[in-house]
């Protein structure tokens, strides 16, 4: 697995994880679950067009089948902040709500700025680009409005 229950104590302590889930590890595995599901879903690239217009697109599926020091170390904190987001909502027990919402809507800025091509990590598994059977309508338009005229 990416990410597992145990690798939040890095962000959190692990009695405040405890108290907030109310020792139940199966609050915090659907945490850990909903926090890989979002950030896939952030480095997933879209159906749409633009999506296709030359920047990188990761392998999100290589991505989250890493393992232990394989792991891009930065999406995996990323990751464990969401995690710790889904967490937090579920009360205050000594984390500081603030803190952790800033550092989620941080989190959330860099995959959109990497989803975008705004940012870059060549660390992360590249998709292939697709073969000429593969790949999709690339059509190319222009043109020009019809003249003006006053009369």
């Amino acid at each position: 697995m990416f990410l597992t229950i145990q690798e939040l104590k890095t962000i959190a302590r692990q009695e405040h994880i405890q108290v907030i889930a109310g020792a139940d590890d199966l609050i915090i595995q659907e945490c850990v679950n909903s926090a890989i599901t979002e950030v896939r879903s952030r480095l997933t690239p879209s159906s749409k067009r633009e999506a296709y217009d030359g920047r990188t697109r990761y392998d999100v599926d290589a991505l989250f089948a890493q393992t232990g020091e394989e792991r891009n170390p930065l999406i995996l904190a990323y990751t464990k902040l969401v995690a710790m987001w889904h967490l937090i909502v579920r009360g205050n027990a000594g984390v500081q709500y603030e803190t952790i919402e800033a550092r989620y809507d941080r989190a959330i800025e860099y995959l959109k700025d990497l989803a975008s091509g705004d940012a870059t990590d060549l660390t992360l598994p590249i998709l292939p680009e697709p073969t000429e059977a593969e790949s999709i309508n690339k059509t190319f338009r222009m043109g020009s409005r019809p003249k003006f005229n006053h009369e």
